[in-house]
């Protein structure tokens, strides 16, 4: 069995951490009360933008991953 070199996916591996990260740390909470109006359209709309990097980061990185696979066999 070949090894694969995963190094140039990194970038990848980095960029789908990082989303990752940034929406578990998001503010749930405005002080000690729930978020409303304003903030919570602005959580909102960074939970979409954070998962939908999160997930074009994912999906890069299982192509690069199927490329290498393939040209590895």
């Amino acid at each position: 069995m070949k090894m694969i070199n995963i190094e140039p996916l990194k970038v990848f591996m980095d960029a789908a951490e990082d989303a990752h990260n940034q929406y578990l740390n998001q503010p749930k909470l405005l002080g000690d009360k729930p978020l409303t109006g304003g903030e919570l359209e602005d959580y909102n709309r960074q939970s979409s933008e954070l998962l939908e990097s999160y997930n074009d980061a994912c999906r890069a990185l299982f192509t690069a991953l199927s490329l290498v696979a393939k040209k590895e066999s």
